[in-house]
Protein backbone atom coordinates (compact mmCIF):
# COMPACT_ATOMS: atom_id res chain seq x y z
CA UNK A 1 0.00 0.00 0.00
CA UNK A 2 1.43 2.92 -0.91
CA UNK A 3 1.64 5.71 1.92
CA UNK A 4 -0.12 8.30 0.40
CA UNK A 5 -3.14 5.20 -0.25
CA UNK A 6 -2.32 4.84 3.89
CA UNK A 7 -3.17 8.67 4.56
CA UNK A 8 -6.28 8.34 2.99
CA UNK A 9 -6.89 5.42 4.46
CA UNK A 10 -6.50 7.10 7.76
CA UNK A 11 -7.77 10.19 7.32
CA UNK A 12 -10.99 8.49 6.43
CA UNK A 13 -10.71 6.73 10.19
CA UNK A 14 -10.18 9.79 12.12
CA UNK A 15 -12.56 10.72 14.62
CA UNK A 16 -14.72 13.62 14.53
CA UNK A 17 -14.13 16.70 16.85
CA UNK A 18 -17.42 15.91 18.39
CA UNK A 19 -16.22 12.11 18.60
CA UNK A 20 -13.07 12.96 20.78
CA UNK A 21 -14.94 15.31 22.41
CA UNK A 22 -17.24 12.77 23.45
CA UNK A 23 -14.55 10.53 24.27
CA UNK A 24 -12.41 12.33 26.37
CA UNK A 25 -14.44 14.85 28.43
CA UNK A 26 -15.11 12.52 31.43
CA UNK A 27 -11.59 11.92 31.72
CA UNK A 28 -10.74 15.18 31.33
CA UNK A 29 -12.65 16.82 33.57
CA UNK A 30 -11.05 14.34 35.89
CA UNK A 31 -7.62 15.30 34.96
CA UNK A 32 -8.42 18.42 35.49
CA UNK A 33 -10.45 18.40 38.41
CA UNK A 34 -7.09 16.53 40.03
CA UNK A 35 -4.35 19.36 38.88
CA UNK A 36 -6.94 22.57 39.68
CA UNK A 37 -9.18 21.55 42.38
CA UNK A 38 -11.83 24.23 41.93
CA UNK A 39 -14.87 24.14 39.16
CA UNK A 40 -14.21 26.72 38.51
CA UNK A 41 -10.89 26.37 37.24
CA UNK A 42 -11.66 23.36 36.03
CA UNK A 43 -13.97 25.01 33.72
CA UNK A 44 -11.88 27.37 32.15
CA UNK A 45 -8.71 24.60 31.56
CA UNK A 46 -11.16 21.94 29.78
CA UNK A 47 -12.62 25.29 28.13
CA UNK A 48 -9.00 26.48 27.21
CA UNK A 49 -7.52 22.94 26.27
CA UNK A 50 -10.26 21.74 23.83
CA UNK A 51 -10.30 24.90 22.04
CA UNK A 52 -6.22 24.06 22.09
CA UNK A 53 -7.76 20.54 20.76
CA UNK A 54 -9.84 22.41 18.28
CA UNK A 55 -7.76 24.72 16.40
CA UNK A 56 -4.87 22.02 16.28
CA UNK A 57 -7.13 18.94 15.32
CA UNK A 58 -6.25 19.15 11.72
CA UNK A 59 -1.88 19.12 12.50
CA UNK A 60 -2.92 15.70 14.77
CA UNK A 61 0.11 13.75 13.59
CA UNK A 62 -1.06 10.48 15.28
CA UNK A 63 1.80 10.02 17.38
CA UNK A 64 0.09 8.94 20.21
CA UNK A 65 -3.76 8.13 20.35
CA UNK A 66 -5.87 11.08 20.49
CA UNK A 67 -7.00 10.45 23.76
CA UNK A 68 -3.39 10.18 25.16
CA UNK A 69 -2.97 13.69 22.58
CA UNK A 70 -5.87 15.29 24.17
CA UNK A 71 -4.53 14.45 27.94
CA UNK A 72 -1.47 16.17 27.57
CA UNK A 73 -2.90 19.48 25.91
CA UNK A 74 -5.40 19.06 29.20
CA UNK A 75 -2.03 18.83 31.63
CA UNK A 76 -1.09 21.58 29.77
CA UNK A 77 -3.58 24.10 30.14
CA UNK A 78 -4.24 22.95 33.92
CA UNK A 79 -0.30 23.79 34.17
CA UNK A 80 -0.82 26.88 32.47
CA UNK A 81 -3.90 27.96 34.77
CA UNK A 82 -1.84 27.38 38.10
CA UNK A 83 0.67 28.97 36.82
CA UNK A 84 -1.48 32.11 36.51
CA UNK A 85 -2.68 31.30 39.69
CA UNK A 86 0.20 31.86 41.73
CA UNK A 87 1.27 34.42 40.21
CA UNK A 88 -2.03 36.04 40.94
CA UNK A 89 -2.01 35.09 44.42
CA UNK A 90 1.62 35.88 45.30
CA UNK A 91 0.71 39.50 44.54
CA UNK A 92 -2.04 39.02 46.25
CA UNK A 93 0.11 37.95 49.18
CA UNK A 94 2.60 40.12 49.02
CA UNK A 95 -0.33 42.87 49.43
CA UNK A 96 -0.95 40.91 52.64
CA UNK A 97 2.83 40.41 54.14
CA UNK A 98 3.50 43.96 53.57
CA UNK A 99 0.00 44.92 55.88
CA UNK A 100 1.58 42.92 58.46
CA UNK A 101 4.35 43.09 61.08
CA UNK A 102 7.34 41.60 59.83
CA UNK A 103 7.70 39.10 62.88
CA UNK A 104 4.69 37.78 61.98
CA UNK A 105 5.45 37.31 58.43
CA UNK A 106 7.77 34.29 58.45
CA UNK A 107 4.75 32.59 60.74
CA UNK A 108 2.39 32.95 58.19
CA UNK A 109 1.10 29.89 56.91
CA UNK A 110 -0.44 31.76 53.75
CA UNK A 111 3.23 32.23 52.68
CA UNK A 112 4.17 28.78 53.39
CA UNK A 113 0.86 27.37 51.29
CA UNK A 114 1.97 29.26 48.73
CA UNK A 115 5.87 28.59 48.18
CA UNK A 116 5.02 24.89 48.66
CA UNK A 117 2.39 25.43 45.42
CA UNK A 118 4.75 27.28 43.29
CA UNK A 119 7.81 24.83 44.03
CA UNK A 120 5.41 22.48 42.65
CA UNK A 121 4.12 24.08 39.72
CA UNK A 122 7.91 25.44 39.27
CA UNK A 123 9.45 21.57 39.17
CA UNK A 124 6.40 20.27 37.60
CA UNK A 125 6.81 23.07 34.28
CA UNK A 126 10.58 22.14 34.36
CA UNK A 127 9.82 18.86 33.72
CA UNK A 128 9.17 17.66 29.92
CA UNK A 129 6.02 17.16 28.99
CA UNK A 130 6.35 13.51 28.27
CA UNK A 131 7.57 13.44 32.40
CA UNK A 132 4.76 15.74 33.39
CA UNK A 133 2.21 13.94 31.69
CA UNK A 134 3.06 10.42 32.86
CA UNK A 135 3.42 11.39 37.03
CA UNK A 136 0.22 13.42 36.55
CA UNK A 137 -1.56 10.05 35.44
CA UNK A 138 0.08 7.82 37.66
CA UNK A 139 -0.19 9.99 40.58
CA UNK A 140 -2.70 12.78 40.40
CA UNK A 141 -5.28 10.38 38.05
CA UNK A 142 -4.17 6.87 39.61
CA UNK A 143 -3.83 5.45 36.32
CA UNK A 144 -2.05 1.81 36.58
CA UNK A 145 0.87 1.40 34.66
CA UNK A 146 -1.33 -0.78 32.49
CA UNK A 147 -3.48 2.07 31.46
CA UNK A 148 -0.80 4.37 30.76
CA UNK A 149 1.02 1.91 28.59
CA UNK A 150 -1.99 1.40 27.06
CA UNK A 151 -2.87 5.04 26.73
CA UNK A 152 0.84 5.71 25.54
CA UNK A 153 0.67 2.85 23.19
CA UNK A 154 3.84 0.97 24.72
CA UNK A 155 5.00 -1.88 26.96
CA UNK A 156 3.97 -1.67 30.83
CA UNK A 157 8.05 -1.98 31.23
CA UNK A 158 9.05 0.93 28.82
CA UNK A 159 6.53 3.14 31.29
CA UNK A 160 8.10 1.67 34.56
CA UNK A 161 11.26 2.47 33.16
CA UNK A 162 10.26 5.97 32.16
CA UNK A 163 7.91 6.48 35.08
CA UNK A 164 11.37 5.76 37.64
CA UNK A 165 13.46 8.48 35.76
CA UNK A 166 10.73 11.03 35.63
CA UNK A 167 10.82 10.36 39.45
CA UNK A 168 14.38 10.60 39.60
CA UNK A 169 14.56 14.38 37.80
CA UNK A 170 11.84 15.70 39.73
CA UNK A 171 13.76 14.45 42.67
CA UNK A 172 16.89 16.09 41.53
CA UNK A 173 15.51 19.30 40.34
CA UNK A 174 13.83 19.48 43.72
CA UNK A 175 16.93 18.44 45.47
CA UNK A 176 15.82 15.40 47.24
CA UNK A 177 17.96 12.62 47.95
CA UNK A 178 15.05 9.72 46.19
CA UNK A 179 15.09 6.46 47.99
CA UNK A 180 13.50 3.58 46.24
CA UNK A 181 10.23 4.01 48.21
CA UNK A 182 9.72 7.38 48.43
CA UNK A 183 7.03 7.21 45.30
CA UNK A 184 3.58 4.64 45.39
CA UNK A 185 4.63 1.94 41.92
Amino acid sequence: MTSSKARAIAEELKPSFDEILRRTYAASTRLATRIVGDAEGVADVLQDAYLNVFRSFERFRGESKYETWVYRIVVNAAMGHLKRLNRQRSREVHVDIMKQEPEDIAASAAVEDLAIAVDLVKLLGLLSEGDRALLVMRYALGYSVRQISEECGTSEANIKVRLHRARRRLADLAGLELATSSFPH
